[in-house]
């Protein structure tokens, strides 16, 4: 925006400058018109006059008006050298805005890049993590499950012990009462041979 304002106004004074010279360059025409025809004039009335006066005051006319060209073509220059130093200033300052931006657009890629190689970094980070996470989890549940069927593997094997173990008692026991039951009917019946033997 900043070149494109300095260009306007570049050109803007190089118009101005232009239609400057322009009616200068016309007033000079007209006044050296006008000059010339009061010269004819003059000449004319120096000739009824006399030669000799007419040609002095020609001369004279002469001088001021080469004075004037003089000083018109000075004021001229002069403000072509304005111009141009003017122009040349602008163009300066147009190149180092165009190199601070090539600068500034330069930091920028550079500076995008490093972001894209950070978003790059973060994103593989993010993704390790994920899959670091996942495994773990993956990990904790299958050594819970393991863990899990080895305590219901282990609780199934001691209740099988303790039923085995409860049925050898039971055998035991109902043995002993066996026994026990045997031994009172055998004395039960040594009794009554005795009883019918008296």
């Amino acid at each position: 925006k900043k070149v494109c304002v300095a260009l306007t106004q570049t050109c803007a004074a190089a118009w101005r400058d232009h239609v400057r010279v322009v009616a200068h360059k016309r007033q000079q025409e007209e006044a050296q018109q006008q000059h010339q025809q009061e010269l004819e004039r003059l000449k004319h009335q120096e000739r009824e006059k006399g030669d000799k006066t007419a040609q002095q005051m020609a001369e004279q006319f002469h001088k001021k008006h080469c004075d004037a060209l003089l000083q018109t073509c000075v004021a001229a220059w002069h403000k072509h050298a304005k111009a141009e130093a003017y122009r040349r200033k602008e163009e300066e300052a147009q190149q180092q805005h165009q190199r601070e931006l090539e600068r500034l657009k330069h930091q920028e890629r550079e500076k995008g890049d490093k972001t894209a190689q950070q978003m790059a970094e973060q994103f593989h980070k993010k993704h390790r993590d994920a899959l670091l996470q996942t495994c773990t989890s993956s990990w904790y549940k299958l050594t819970r499950e393991e863990a899990t069927h080895r305590k219901q593997q282990q609780a199934r094997q001691e209740y099988e012990e303790e039923l085995e173990r409860l049925k050898m008692q039971e055998r035991q026991r109902g043995d002993k009462n066996a026994e026990q039951l045997a031994t009172r009917f055998h004395q039960r019946h040594c009794m009554d041979l005795v009883q019918a033997s008296w």
